[in-house]
């Protein structure tokens, strides 16, 4: 899972770094050859834009699935030692009210009572 979201990590910092220099790229011509490249869309902006912005939200979701599969464990593992504490104490319970009865039981029967 990490492995996945490192690697998209990298692929969107390459992104970032080619949009980055082609834009640095495209300021360094002349105002005439910008226009005509923007006017033909041959760089085309919008889309390598588009793809960092899906590179990130694929990022993002990755992240939010790690967490909530973490969150989940947490929550199961919580659950299962509230079920083992409510059995100890039901089995702790039980084994007073055994004893409590075996106790009463004794002190009824002593000879003092007769």
């Amino acid at each position: 899972m990490f492995s996945e979201i490192r690697t998209k990590l990298v692929r969107v910092y390459a992104q970032i770094y080619v949009y980055e220099i082609r834009f640095v790229l495209q300021y360094a011509r002349g105002r005439a050859h910008r226009a005509s490249r923007n006017a033909v869309a041959a760089d085309d902006w919008k889309s390598i834009w588009a793809d960092i912005e899906s590179t990130s939200q694929m990022i993002d979701q990755g992240v939010r699935e790690h967490v909530g599969a973490r969150t989940l464990e947490a929550v199961k593992d919580i659950i299962a030692r509230a079920e083992k504490i409510e059995n100890l104490q039901q089995a702790t319970l039980e084994s007073v009210e055994v004893k409590g009865f075996f106790f009463s039981a004794r002190v009824l029967s002593s000879p003092k009572d007769i």
